[in-house]
């Protein structure tokens, strides 16, 4: 369910306990985090929590699949071939999202992130992206073989 469809005051609530989630994950990993310290956090009761989310898995599953939802929305106005093209109109557009859930972004990619996240939903998106370009486009298109090749080339590592 989209968000704005939402009566304003559980927009407002997701919105908090969200926010306490984020400023949580900055400083221990998920595991460690109880409802009872976001509740706190968010000035709410934990029954509070429960009427939004079964518990904190769900909570940050619910984030990071609404996040993948917007970025989706912006890779669906182009097509694959836009990326070879004018791959600046898409990436400006993917960086605006991602300044906008700077918080998230970086913890999910962070030291207290979900590496399988990126890795499994954010190629498998790619992936359908380029799977949907036209046929006879397609040879000019990335393949997901190309995208999981670029990554393991990438070889990106945490500083020590």
């Amino acid at each position: 369910m989209k968000e704005e469809n939402l009566d304003r005051r559980i927009r407002k609530t997701r919105k908090v306990i969200r926010e306490c989630l984020t400023e949580l994950l900055k400083e221990k990993r998920i595991q460690d985090i109880t409802v009872r310290e976001i509740a706190e956090k968010a000035d709410i009761n934990r029954g509070t929590f429960y009427l939004h989310y079964k518990d904190i898995f769900d909570l940050m599953e619910q984030i990071e699949n609404e996040l993948l939802e917007e970025l989706e929305e912006v890779l669906r106005r182009y097509r694959a071939s836009d990326l070879l093209t004018n791959p600046a109109v898409v990436f400006t557009e993917v960086f605006h999202l991602v300044k906008e859930n700077s918080g998230m972004v970086s913890i999910l990619i962070g030291e207290n992130g979900d590496i399988n996240f990126v890795n499994r939903e954010f190629i498998d998106m790619l992936a359908r992206f380029v799977e949907e370009e036209e046929p006879e486009s397609r040879d000019a298109a990335i393949t997901e073989a190309d995208i999981k090749e670029d990554i393991k080339e990438a070889d990106i590592k945490e500083d020590p």
